[in-house]
């Protein structure tokens, strides 16, 4: 069964543009996307994290980023939530204080521009809170 949702991606200059992904786990998720800005790709990956992470990079590569809870500065996952959770849902994280169950949020849930990152600045922000631990 897939599943679709509309998220919005974001060129370099502020401009906001829509996106349809769509989604299906059998051995592996398998994400497509689409939008004005760009053909219909597909990523396969073992979870949505690491699958968004590919659309990331690709959106990344033509100038855009994703307007998600996945792509914020201050989000990341745990391996326990990819394996047994599928990546659907991401932490967010304060420097000094353990990650919480009750501040996960859900991955694809809609994020504004000033909150979002890309991969390389999102890992860094990640290794920055395990050091402030």
């Amino acid at each position: 069964m897939a599943i679709s949702v509309e998220v919005k991606i974001a060129s370099g200059t502020g401009v906001i543009q829509p996106c349809h992904l769509t989604y299906s786990e059998a051995l592996t998720l398998t994400l497509t996307a689409r939008s004005p800005a760009f053909p219909e790709v597909s990523f396969n990956a073992d979870n949505l994290f690491d699958a968004l992470t590919d659309l990331r990079l690709y959106l990344e590569g033509r100038g855009y980023l994703l307007l998600c809870n996945v792509a914020r500065k201050d989000t990341y996952i745990s391996n326990m939530a990819k394996e047994m959770g599928g990546g659907f849902k991401v932490y967010v994280l304060h420097r000094g204080q353990q990650a919480r169950m009750n501040e996960m949020v859900d991955s694809l849930g809609e994020a504004p521009l000033e909150l979002v990152t890309t991969v390389a600045q999102q890992r860094t922000a990640y290794e920055q809170w395990l050091r402030s631990l």
